[in-house]
């Protein structure tokens, strides 16, 4: 049956070209969106950010789950008994936003910048105190002056170098006495003594960190996964709509097919061909015409990612650090739905085409059917009831998917449990909170 399936197709092919341009577009969508999703999970950047190259780093309590009180700042007392004992570089966090730019750019001091693995691209590090250097900054700021807010007021800098960015922040670098003047509270002391050597110094009034527990003082302790949050749940959503929507195109399609066709069904039944046989060739029909459509639409998915990132990141769905690399397993999966659907959509007709008898070729007329069944009926008001409920649901336990990015951004640690002075915002992100 597959053999006449193929036969009489090719004489059909316009009448299945909306089943074809159907399953063609939804597992393009499907393959793009699960592409998509496939880059959201997992962990981007794993492992220490922040002082990915740091040997050990001595931190203000509360990194190790004690409670602690803002602004997060080691003790003066600390910070001179760890850096008399051996080197020892302080870092401090602070706002500082430059003219034009983001509101959310940290500075720090230069000597503190390469534990990130910050690189001058151009120019040279700052020295004097009127001097900065720009994380992910244009070349063409050297040698020109800007107004930095911070803390302190509105001052002038002229920008003496820029360096590569970083995902997890824009950073802005000041010299060493300019950003102690700025922000006088040491937030962490980088040094490459011993850990055990470094407990016994702090005495409980601080709390050492090395290895992958560095990840506590990052701005982003889940590596970048929190931020994809969004892209996550759009690309999760997307998709299966897309599943519904091939499913029921195809359903409908090849419904309408059936009702075109069923004098030449009658046909091969009055010449022999059993109930079986028919519902054969009219599967067969759907897995030739569901191969041909993956096969177009797992071509396509890989090009529409392209315009779709663009998309994702002008709208604030996704991080401007997102990429959506080529995956071949989230294609095939896309390829395995497309073929699927295309014969979820013939076997719903299979009933239909079981009830035509041979008689019917010798009608001069048929009387079309109810467009409405009872099943799609019920199929209808289920699928309302259904997006109902997890529209309702979603707004009562996870809103935080349902905004757009601008406001999940400002909380993006909200997932997690933590005060709105927690140890990373207020040491990290914003020390005075």
């Amino acid at each position: 049956m597959l053999k006449i399936a193929a036969a009489t197709l090719r004489h059909r092919l316009m009448g299945f070209v909306g089943a074809f341009v159907a399953l063609a577009l939804g597992t393009t969508m499907i393959g793009m969106m699960t592409l998509t999703l496939a880059a959201t999970f997992g962990t981007p950047h794993p492992g220490p950010q922040r002082f990915k190259d740091a040997s050990a780093v001595v931190a203000p309590r509360g990194f190790d789950g004690s409670p602690m009180e803002a602004p997060a700042v080691l003790p003066a007392a600390v910070v001179a008994k760890v850096t008399a004992a051996g080197h020892g570089t302080p870092d401090r966090s602070f706002p500082a936003q430059l003219a034009s730019g983001p509101a959310d750019t940290t500075g720090h001091p230069w000597s503190s910048a390469r534990y990130a693995g910050y690189r001058l691209v151009a120019g040279r590090a700052p020295g004097a105190t009127d001097e900065i250097a720009v994380g992910g900054g244009s070349k063409a700021l050297i040698g020109h002056q800007t107004e930095v807010a911070t803390r302190d007021g509105v001052r002038r800098y002229r920008v003496v170098g820029v360096t590569g960015a970083l995902w997890f922040e824009r950073a802005v670098f000041f010299s060493d006495a300019e950003a102690a003047r700025l922000s006088p509270g040491v937030n962490a002391l980088v040094t490459d003594q011993d850990a055990g050597r470094l407990s016994s110094l702090v005495g409980g009034r601080a709390v050492v960190l090395s290895g992958d527990d560095l990840t506590r003082i990052d701005p982003d302790d889940t590596g970048g996964s929190a931020e994809l949050a969004n892209a996550q749940a759009m690309a999760g959503g997307t998709t299966g709509l897309a599943v519904c929507v091939a499913v029921f195109v195809v359903i409908a399609t090849f419904a309408f097919a059936t009702e075109q066709r069923r004098r030449e069904l009658a046909l091969l039944r009055l010449v022999g061909a059993a109930p079986r046989q028919v519902r054969r060739m009219v599967l067969g029909e759907a897995l030739l015409i569901g191969l041909a459509a993956a096969v177009t639409g797992g071509l396509l998915a890989p090009l529409g990612t392209v315009p779709l990132r663009s998309w994702m990141l002008h709208h604030g769905v996704a991080p401007s650090w997102f990429t959506i690399p080529f995956n071949v397993v989230p294609l095939l999966i896309s390829f395995v739905i497309g073929v699927a659907a295309a014969l979820a959509g013939s076997a719903a007709t299979l009933l239909r085409v079981s009830l035509i008898r041979p008689v019917e070729v010798l009608l001069e007329s048929a009387v079309e059917r109810r467009g409405m069944t009872p099943i799609r009926w019920l199929l209808g008001l289920g699928m309302l009831a259904g997006a109902v409920v997890a529209g309702i649901e979603i707004a009562r336990t996870t809103p935080y998917l349902a905004p757009l990015y601008e406001s999940t951004r400002r909380s993006r640690f909200s997932t997690s449990v933590r005060s709105p002075c927690s140890p990373r915002s207020c040491c990290v992100r914003s020390p005075g909170c």
